[in-house]
């Protein structure tokens, strides 16, 4: 199975050596998105975490990273072109893990398959052993009741 780590604020907060309150701020101010809500702790994948810190870092030293503009929804926002990389990687980590999670479905969808043909063979294996002893014990009850008493105490 495919598991996907993640870094908390607190975590990142403590690799760029400042606050969490002063670190959240700083991710809530930008465009980077967690990559899975744990409790009520948000992780963020390794590439978002790098990214965030490179983010920071510059923002701390007043330099600007090469920004790239995008329409959505009719408004322009900005993304750097690390984030868009970042968001490419998530966007296969999350093919691969539905990948492998479709290999699986179809493994255990065989192994139904399976199951269920030979559960009908043992069913119809079944049915065909009660028909044969119905059948055997009206033949005995037959042969039985044909034979007067005495043949039946003393066979010849």
């Amino acid at each position: 199975m495919v598991k996907i780590n993640g870094y908390t604020i607190q975590q990142i907060a403590d690799l760029a050596g400042v606050s969490k309150i002063t670190m959240y701020k700083f991710i809530a101010s930008g465009a980077y998105t967690e990559t899975v809500g744990k409790r009520n702790a948000k992780l963020y994948s390794e590439t978002v975490k790098n990214l965030i810190l490179t983010d920071f870092k510059d923002k701390k030293s007043n330099t600007t990273v090469s920004k790239q503009e995008t329409v959505v929804n009719g408004q322009n926002n900005t993304y750097s072109n690390d984030y868009v990389s970042s968001l490419k990687d998530q966007i296969q980590q999350l093919q691969s893990f539905i990948d492998h999670q479709s290999e699986q479905l179809a493994a255990v969808q065989k192994s139904l398959d399976q199951a269920q043909q030979l559960q009908l063979i043992a069913e119809q294996r079944l049915d065909n052993e009660q028909q044969k002893v119905i059948e055997l014990s009206e033949f005995n009850n037959t042969q039985y009741s044909k034979k007067s008493f005495w043949s039946r105490i003393f066979p010849k």
